[in-house]
């Protein structure tokens, strides 16, 4: 019905990124009498059972089948396919992308979330591995701190509570830093990712977080450090001058090349996945998506005069063809059960109904037969096309099938194959190309308009004109095709965001690091360059002497991340049924390797040079 309605109160502000959205909240009763709502095929709506034990899930779907067969068993036979229905839990709704003709529930997407929280582990990890580095090598700094301590009779336990208690400090006042970073700069960080959702900081749960985040962070980066700094023995710290750190030297080296590891995979990953979001977006569909109008149907004025927009609109300048159909490439297609004379298989087919016009609009090339004619009138009901694919599934020639009669149960419809279209992408690069018919009908959802590509903003305002002229109660709601096309990749392009931006993160952490180990690698050993350099080694040899002492670990460290690299992408590929080669982007995997390497050997380089160039007097009384 039209109305008029009566406001009955107002609804709070659902939570920012909820599975279900929406403006307005009406009640059904007034539509009981539609045609639509006693159509058991009428799947445009959602069902919500609240059960009063959740433990009756199962028992309830057991007799699903039952209830089915009563109701749609002849349907069943006569469509050659039955629909089942499932509960599903309400918790689960918002990651489960899989649940058929959910239209107008919102979901997101667990692999991007996994993402997120394997990207944040693996900065946190290397902050902490360069603060247990760096402690390390202050342990010579602290040594006789310790002695002292233990000689003046300190027991162990509380050294080791002093040292946590420094990484406690350290640690409290980088999540005092993180909290207001993250409270100033959200805002950019929800544009950049493309993010939206509520946090309140005073919620029992963040607060359980932050503090089990404190508490891991402070074990992991000062444990090792404590008890290593509290066991030095006073007699080893005093008698012998220097000391002997054995194992901790292996734990250091084992946390350089964990932390190389962690960022040179990112690094990978990174250019890989902008290598595969890039095939996506450029690779060829099979039609033209550019300079393509998509206007929805959804007032019934539009309706009722749809062919007076549809003429109207393609007299404009600017406008080349109009269509109307019931979705376009990349958009929604129904999909049904198609049986062909000459075969005993059910070709499970997608579907779109669509005019005359809709081949020239989208430019869909014809591979066998032929295409509509817009000036036959007597073609609005009877024919239809197939693509290449159902050709395929069907087992039949072109020349078997064109020419058959054909009926489409679903639909109640005959309609005869005049012609096979090329194979175009209608769906997402995720899925392979499926079996589709394009069907005669004028079932429209939509109009797509091919525009010339020149003055688009006036050819809009043109269109605009037309369509409020026709219905001036409501605005023209549209898109234009390729940006409805990006929205299918807009995770991708999140994961994307997500890898570059924390891949650079990672890699500055790392050289932090080891420009921290360098420092005091040149330190310790800077009697000897004060000697090398009297002896006439130079500021190269001496900076390519402290360089390979870490530039090995980088290696190994390569060797790590290149095929768990390798590995994780070829994972995330799988979920695209068109892809990039891995075997043909070797160069990839060397080149974040040798980036990580000059990076480090840059940072090493920096400080070593600072100790090269000191005068040799002062490197040779130092002590």
């Amino acid at each position: 019905r039209d109305g008029p309605f009566v406001v009955t109160g107002i609804l709070g502000e659902a939570p920012a990124g909820s599975s279900l959205e929406f403006d307005m909240v009406f009640c059904m009763r007034p539509y009981e009498a539609a045609g639509w709502y006693d159509n058991w095929w009428h799947q445009n709506l959602t069902t919500y059972v609240q059960l009063g034990n959740p433990a009756m899930a199962a028992e309830l779907e057991t007799q699903f089948p039952a209830f089915m067969d009563k109701y749609l068993a002849d349907d069943f036979a006569e469509r050659g396919f039955r629909n089942d229905i499932t509960l599903e839990p309400l918790a689960e709704m918002y990651f489960n992308q899989s649940t058929s003709y959910d239209f107008h529930i919102r979901h997101g997407n667990r692999q991007s979330v996994n993402i997120l929280i394997f990207v944040a582990l693996a900065i946190l990890f290397i902050a902490c591995f360069n603060y247990v580095n760096l402690s390390i090598a202050q342990a010579y700094q602290r040594a006789k701190e310790v002695g002292v301590r233990k000689v003046l009779g300190v027991e162990r336990g509380r050294l080791m509570l002093q040292f946590l208690g420094e990484s406690l400090l350290i640690t409290g006042l980088a999540v005092t830093a993180s909290v207001l970073l993250t409270i100033v700069l959200r805002p950019v960080m929800l544009a950049w990712f493309g993010l939206d959702f509520t946090f309140d900081w005073l919620d029992p749960a963040v607060i359980l977080f932050m503090g089990a985040l404190l508490l891991g962070v402070v074990l992991t980066s000062g444990l090792y450090p404590a008890v290593l700094l509290s066991g030095f023995k006073p007699l080893q710290v005093f008698r012998a001058g220097k000391l002997t750190l054995g194992k901790s030297l292996l734990v250091r080296k084992g946390l350089v090349i964990a932390q190389f590891s962690l960022s040179i995979f990112l690094v990978i990953v990174t250019l890989l996945v902008g290598l595969q979001i890039r095939y996506v977006k450029t690779k060829d569909l099979g039609y033209d998506r550019e300079a393509v109008l998509l206007v929805d149907i959804y007032t019934g004025g539009i309706w009722q005069n749809r062919d007076q927009f549809q003429e109207r609109a393609s007299l404009l300048p600017g406008v080349q063809f109009v269509t109307a159909n019931s979705g376009e490439p990349g958009g929604f297609h129904d999909n049904f059960v198609l049986n062909m004379e000459g075969t005993d298989e059910s070709v499970k087919c997608y579907t779109v109904f669509a005019d005359p016009y809709y081949l020239a609009t989208f430019d869909i090339e014809v591979a066998a037969g032929r295409g509509f004619n817009p000036e036959s009138v007597s073609e609005d009901t009877t024919v239809m096309m197939i693509n290449e694919s159902a050709l395929k599934a069907s087992g039949l020639t072109a020349d078997q099938v064109i020419g058959q009669t054909v009926k489409l149960p679903s639909w109640e419809m005959e309609r005869t194959i005049i012609g096979v279209v090329e194979d175009y992408h209608f769906a997402s690069l995720h899925e392979g190309i499926a079996p589709l018919v394009i069907v005669m009908a004028d079932e429209p959802r939509q109009f797509a308009l091919k525009l010339t590509g020149q003055d688009l903003a006036g050819t809009v305002a043109g269109i605009e004109r037309v369509y409020e002229e026709i219905d001036p109660e409501f605005p023209m709601e549209y898109a234009f095709q390729d940006e409805n096309l990006a929205q299918m990749y807009l995770q991708e392009d999140q994961q994307a965001r997500v890898f570059s931006a924390f891949s650079g993160l990672s890699i500055l952490l790392a050289c932090m690091g080891i420009f921290g180990l360098a420092a005091f690698a040149a330190h310790r050993r800077q009697k000897e360059l004060g000697i090398r350099k009297i002896l006439g080694a130079s500021v190269r040899q001496m900076i390519g002497l402290i360089s390979r002492e870490f530039l090995w670990l980088v290696a190994l460290a390569s060797l790590v991340a290149i095929p768990t690299a390798g590995y994780f992408i070829q994972q995330w590929l799988f979920g695209f049924a068109y892809r990039i080669v891995l075997t043909q982007q070797w160069f990839i995997f060397l080149l974040g390797s040798l980036l990580a390497a000059g990076v480090a050997l840059l940072t090493i380089g920096l400080r070593t040079y600072q100790a090269a160039v000191r005068k040799p007097t002062e490197s040779i009384k130092y002590e």
